[in-house]
């Protein structure tokens, strides 16, 4: 590895840039490891924290746990280590390698926040999935039908990544989030400055159930039930979807009515249902669609 490319790496991450933007970097300047291979961002990690490149040598890093499969391990404090100066000519000054292992401790206390490049909230890395342990991510979502009906919601990282087969979690929708959290800090609406200096984090152990972690040391559970699809449900879109309907799905089992009806004591749209008799003729009558949870009346057409 050249001396300037080693300087570069170490200038990028002073400057802010992260492992994987520097990793690209390299890529368009053809830089290759080595063996002639891609140049990953391990690599540039273990460059940064190689202080070799400071003109000094510490022995013994790595130490070999058996003698005849040679397997070795890190040296993480098993066996003493050696550190000799001025064995070499220096890359990078020390006071500078210093600085990058000083960063290197900031970026990792502050998580996924120390990267600039990733859309972070100050919900990131506070969310924790009691289940499975993994931090719940931000998504924003459009509506299936109607394409600037934008939504946010924060969802389980394995759910995410693997489906409900590994977590079932439930998503939790951000105003709804924001509304849980003003409501557990005694506030009327929602401020992120002292979300930030009051909690540490939000345990979610089961669907529709939170429990907020204080930095006083205060623990307080919180219920929640989500209103997020009655509250988008707006007569705008109603009658959009109405118009739709009418103008590209209207079949045999829709009519004048469809998405014309609406439940208020849920929200929910009432759908037609059609029974056919002995005679061969219909009846057909309207429900609301929550499937009887809301005990609304049904409707004879």
């Amino acid at each position: 590895m050249s001396a300037k490319i080693v300087r570069l790496i170490y200038d990028n991450y002073m400057n802010g840039l992260s492992a994987e933007t520097t990793e690209k970097q390299l890529a368009e300047m053809g830089v290759k490891s080595y063996k002639g291979q891609h140049f990953g961002n391990t690599s540039i990690r273990q460059i940064l924290g190689n202080i070799t490149y400071t003109g000094n040598l510490l022995f013994q890093k790595e130490y070999v746990v058996d003698p005849i499969s040679k397997k070795s391990r890190i040296n993480r404090g098993e066996l003493p280590q050696y550190f000799v100066e001025n064995t070499h000519e220096a890359i990078i000054p020390m006071e500078v390698y210093q600085a990058v292992q000083a960063e290197k401790a900031r970026r990792r206390e502050l998580g996924a926040l120390a990267n600039w490049s990733i859309n972070t909230s100050c919900f990131t890395s506070k969310i924790k999935c009691g289940r499975c342990g993994k931090s719940y991510q931000r998504s924003n979502r459009k509506g299936r039908k109607d394409p600037n009906a934008n939504y946010t919601i924060w969802v389980c990282g394995t759910r995410r990544k693997t489906g409900n087969a590994h977590c079932q979690n439930k998503d939790i929708p951000e105003q709804m989030l924001k509304d849980a959290c003003a409501e557990v800090m005694g506030l009327d609406t929602f401020d992120e400055i002292i979300f930030s200096e009051q909690i540490d984090h939000i345990e979610i152990p089961a669907p529709n159930e939170m429990i907020f972690y204080f930095k006083d040391g205060r623990i307080v559970p919180h219920h929640w039930e989500s209103t997020m699809r009655k509250d988008c449900w707006t007569d705008e879109r109603r009658a959009a979807k109405g118009r739709y309907v009418q103008e590209h799905q209207l079949g045999p089992n829709t009519s004048c009515f469809t998405s014309r009806i609406r439940c208020d004591r849920c929200g929910e749209n009432y759908r037609r249902q059609r029974s056919r008799h002995k005679d061969g003729s219909f009846d057909s009558v309207w429900r609301c669609a929550s499937g009887g949870k809301c005990q609304s009346p049904s409707i004879k057409e």
